[in-house]
């Protein structure tokens, strides 16, 4: 069985992660990274853009969903996955993706709260924190392909019981690492944009991160490997924070390794 992840782009200058098989791939978000971008990665790891068979869009913020992801589907054919309140949300945000006209030619589609499938894999949405602008609703997703299960969660203010469940079970899990706490409070920025990061509807801490890590790991849990992801370029040491978390989460059986914002990262395959 051949069941792979590998995340093309992650952070506040775009968004986009691939998860496939021996036939079938889906992406999770694509906004911001350049379309030109995004095919070359995907050729590096061996897709064309004909095996896509779904966007999944996490949120509205332009950095997950934009004229990259309209202009993929359009192209290539692959419908774009969202929530109905997403979709809203992505209009009332001074929209120029062109998402709506892709609506027309019926390449947008709209799934429910609960779990629906994309070709061959079994797709678990459930509900993140953050909030923004035009965002009032966001999500993570959960992908099952024959049993095994990768988990996705970005974008996401606090850790609850929710996504405590919904990830657990995964082989792999891609989870925000955002911020040091410390790097944000004597940060330069304005104080209403720390205040937001730090809220329960900004983003996760590198505390948090290695908090759902410990959550969803342990002796029984058939989590092997996490990629930290939409790592912030002012509030963190990326070239330390893979052994900072893993030091929190203290499990040698959890390899964690770091995502970047212009290159991709390595490929995972589950087993």
């Amino acid at each position: 069985m051949s069941f792979k992840v590998c995340v093309l782009g992650s952070g506040s200058s775009g968004n986009c992660t691939v998860v496939w098989n021996e036939t079938e791939a889906l992406l999770i978000d694509c906004g911001r990274l350049s379309y030109r971008y995004v095919l070359e990665q995907l050729g590096g790891v061996g897709l064309p853009a004909s095996r896509i068979k779904g966007i999944l869009i996490t949120h509205a913020h332009t950095d997950h969903v934009s004229r990259t992801a309209v202009r993929m589907a359009r192209d290539h054919s692959i419908p774009i996955y969202l929530h109905k309140r997403i979709y809203n949300n992505i209009l009332s945000g001074s929209d120029d993706s062109g998402i709506e006209k892709l609506n027309e030619h019926k390449l947008v589609r709209f799934h429910p709260s609960t779990r629906f499938r994309v070709g061959e894999f079994l797709v678990f949405p459930f509900s993140t924190s953050h909030r923004a602008g035009c965002v009032t609703m966001s999500l993570g997703f959960c992908i099952v392909y024959k049993g095994r299960k990768i988990g996705y969660v970005t974008d996401c203010g606090k850790i609850d019981d929710g996504i405590v469940n919904a990830m657990s079970g995964s082989s792999v899990a891609v989870i925000e690492s955002n911020h040091n706490v410390e790097m944000v409070k004597n940060g330069t920025r304005h104080w209403a944009a720390k205040k937001w990061v730090l809220s329960d509807e900004g983003h996760l801490s590198n505390d948090a991160a290695a908090e759902l890590i410990t959550r969803i790991g342990g002796p029984d849990s058939p989590l092997k490997q996490v990629l930290l992801a939409h790592i912030s370029e002012d509030h963190n040491i990326l070239e330390e924070l893979a052994g900072v978390v893993g030091r929190m989460v203290n499990d040698d059986k959890i390899k964690i390794s770091v995502t970047y914002h212009h290159e991709r990262s390595e490929i995972i395959e589950i087993d």
